[in-house]
């Protein structure tokens, strides 16, 4: 008997964003097109206050051990068109990436990878990803809209 695969929790707000990725990776023949599309169709879509803490989010910090070798350094996955190559980085359209997303800390994922065969990645941390700051002020300013124009400008 295979072993149940852990839940998946994605945010409601990155439905659109994820298909259209994985349409996308199928319109490339992308390899892990297939991966993504089977863990977007099992994938609980939830909205913020639903959704459960510690779970392995686009663009949010995170740390994994692979098999039973070492944690990762902080890390988090990104979309292909977000991907700069820094080593912090992992990219959407890879096996990690696809087994990674949705995933809960102390949660384990079988994965697949061409050259080292099957692969049990752990999740070791996860934080929600930061939310871009929306300033108060005028113009991009931190400040207050009262300190950003003068006054007398308003009148």
């Amino acid at each position: 008997m295979l072993p149940r695969l852990p839940d998946i929790f994605v945010p409601l707000t990155e439905k659109r964003r994820l298909s259209a990725a994985a349409a996308a990776a199928s319109d490339h023949k992308s390899p892990v097109a297939a991966f993504l599309r089977a863990e977007l169709r099992r994938a609980r879509f939830c909205a913020e206050p639903e959704f459960p803490a510690h779970t392995a989010v686009m663009n949010g910090p995170l740390r994994y051990r692979i098999d039973w070798g070492p944690d990762s350094a902080s890390c988090r996955v990104v979309y292909s068109e977000d991907f700069s190559g820094n080593d912090d980085e992992i990219p959407l359209l890879s096996p990690l990436g696809v087994a990674l997303l949705g995933l809960r800390a102390g949660e384990r994922m079988p994965f697949f990878t061409q050259d080292r065969g099957f692969r049990l990645l752990t999740v070791v941390e996860a934080e929600p990803a930061e939310r871009p700051q929306h300033s108060a002020g005028a113009l991009g300013s931190s400040k207050p809209i009262s300190q950003a124009i003068p006054m007398e400008a308003l009148s």
